[in-house]
């Protein structure tokens, strides 16, 4: 099986806009590498089983609430995947561990603006007794992007002050849910060889062991697009 670290994945950028040893485009190939991975899954360019190590599942109590206020939880220090939330992708029921899941549950269905309001006027589009509506009203206002350097200093941002999301839910909530959701990659856990700091050597992470190499490779042709792109700006 082919192995791929991201001074791999580096390489192969630089290498395809004529500069292999990263004296010019090294940064914003490094910017981009991350920029690719977070827009191929905001646009649906991915399957499930490619990015295994992004997909997270919580579980939340509700609390007799209608709404929940919620943002990613803190990850371990050894996961790179705690950044903020791409995508809420699946909310579902809670089944406890070694619990059997009976015929009993709720469905859960998202729905949009228009449909509520068709909701507000017309009785027949309300949920039915086993049905849970939600929307995902959005983010607060956030300034953390993935491989920009925060105001304070040069370092990769954290994820600490990291935007939390409105689901409002419309039904009878359990006192328990499951959220599934994608989680973006935090650059500044990944272990990379950068030549300008090439004092001592690096043990560079390996990517292929956290993304399918075809989405790999999409998200090298991204970076290489975009920066062939800026390069001729």
């Amino acid at each position: 099986m082919a192995i791929m670290t991201i001074d791999d994945a580096l390489k192969q950028i630089l290498t395809r806009v004529n500069d292999p040893y990263g004296d010019t485009y090294w940064l914003r190939a490094y910017q981009l590498f991350f920029e690719g991975i977070n827009t191929l899954v905001q646009t649906g360019e991915y399957k499930a089983e490619e990015i295994p190590s992004m997909i997270k599942i919580v579980t939340l109590e509700t609390e007799d609430r209608n709404s929940i206020y919620w943002s990613s939880p803190n990850m371990s220090e050894n996961d790179l995947f705690g950044g903020f939330v791409i995508k809420i992708i699946d909310v579902r029921d809670s089944v406890g561990e070694g619990a059997i899941s009976s015929s009993e549950g709720n469905r859960f269905k998202e729905i949009d603006n228009d449909y509520y309001q068709l909701i507000k006027f017309d009785k027949e589009y309300k949920p039915l007794k086993s049905e849970i509506f939600y929307m995902i009203e959005g983010k607060t206002e956030g300034y953390e992007w993935a491989g920009e350097p925060t105001e304070e200093g040069d370092a990769p941002p954290s994820v600490e002050n990291e935007h939390k999301i409105l689901i409002k839910f419309i039904g009878t909530l359990p006192r328990e849910l499951e959220l599934k959701y994608i989680a973006s990659p935090i650059p500044s856990k990944f272990k990379v060889s950068n030549p300008a700091e090439s004092i001592e050597q690096v043990s560079p992470t390996r990517v292929d062991q956290m993304f399918s190499l075809p989405f790999l490779y999409k998200v090298i042709d991204f970076a290489v697009q975009k920066l062939s792109m800026e390069a001729f700006d």
